[in-house]
This record gives structure tokens, C-alpha cells and sequence, in this order.
């Protein structure tokens, strides 16, 4: 399995500080250091990265309870 980095503004984002490397036999971690300063950035980078993932979903969650509420006869609106 290979990894791929997540990059923001050309800078690889590590979730938790730490890189995870996997071969077919293998799965070791490695400390990544973060310039001082840096962390707040790349975390405000990570969840503008997840925002839009997490806005499809719940929109889509919203829409089957939706649907499942029209299948059942509860839906009210």
C-alpha cells in the first residue's frame, strides 16, 4: 500500500505530527517536525481540505433521512 502525502500551498500536510510509512511488510512512524508557528496554519489548511468532503456528506445524510421519512409516511414538511 502506498502512502500519499496531502499537500497545502506545496507544504505536506501530517495529520498528528507524525508520518506513517507502509510497505507489504512493514508499518513504522516518524516524528515530522513543524517550524514554530507553522502548526495553526496547517491545521486551518487541513480543515479547509476536509471541509468539502464533510459538506457532501452531511448533505447527503440530510437527504436520505429525507427520503427515508417520505417512505415512511413521517414527513411533515
Amino acid at each position: 500500500m502506498e502512502v500519499v502525502p496531502v499537500n497545502a500551498d506545496g507544504k505536506e500536510l501530517q495529520p498528528a505530527y507524525m508520518r506513517i510509512v507502509m510497505t507489504d511488510k512493514d508499518v513504522s512512524f516518524h516524528s515530522v517536525q513543524i517550524p514554530v508557528g507553522e502548526e495553526k496554519r496547517l491545521e486551518e489548511k487541513l480543515l479547509q481540505l476536509l471541509a468539502g468532503p464533510v459538506r457532501i456528506l452531511a448533505e447527503a445524510v440530510k437527504t436520505i433521512a429525507k427520503r427515508v421519512r417520505e417512505i415512511s409516511g413521517r414527513d411533515n414538511d
